[in-house]
């Protein structure tokens, strides 16, 4: 096998930017499918029930 230096098709930026898009967007949707919620800001308040991240408006300061 020869390499030419020219990048192969499926490794163009472009065509994993699109399979990337797709795949985060099937990955969503099958969590809300799993949450049994059907959008993010529902998802969100589940997961603030739950007690998972901060409460709006009771950020901890950044001490760094």
């Amino acid at each position: 096998m020869v390499t030419t230096g020219s990048t192969p098709q499926s490794r163009h930026p472009r065509t994993c930017s699109a399979a990337a898009e797709k795949t985060v967007r099937n990955y969503v949707s099958r969590i809300f499918a799993k949450l049994e919620v059907h959008d993010r800001a529902t998802a969100v308040v589940m997961a603030r029930d739950a007690g998972i991240g901060e409460p709006a408006g009771e950020l901890v300061p950044n001490t760094a």
